[in-house]
């Protein structure tokens, strides 16, 4: 029976497929120059963004596309005018909202999943 893929699990996938990309492009070193491999792995991960994964027989979706927009917030305007600043649209409101936003800690569950590898 189908079910909503939580948060958790969203986020845990879309890590997965960061790291097994990173694990994919190391296999290339030296083979590759290092700024075509850092161009591959950006093309994918914006890909990625763009339209999602579906994979194997048969097809299987394993990320969607991804919904990405600043994430700015009244305060955040208010200091860029104070500055002389040009400021990013306001979406605070609309983000809590939003199922499965992936957001906030990736850079500390990336960090936590490599170092487990």
């Amino acid at each position: 029976m189908s079910r909503e893929i939580e948060t958790e699990e969203i986020r845990k996938r879309f890590l997965e497929w960061v790291c097994s990309q990173i694990d994919s492009a190391s296999k290339k070193e030296g083979q590759i120059p290092l700024r075509e491999l850092l161009e591959m792995y950006t093309f994918q991960l914006l890909s990625v963004l763009d339209s999602g994964i579906l994979k194997g027989k048969p097809l299987e979706r394993i990320l969607p596309a991804f919904i990405l927009a600043p994430c700015s917030t009244e305060d955040d305007r208010k200091w860029s005018e104070s500055n002389g600043q040009d400021y990013f649209p306001d979406n605070a409101q609309v983000a809590e909202t939003i199922k499965g936003d992936i957001s906030g800690v990736l850079h500390e569950q990336f960090m936590t999943m490599r170092n487990r590898s």
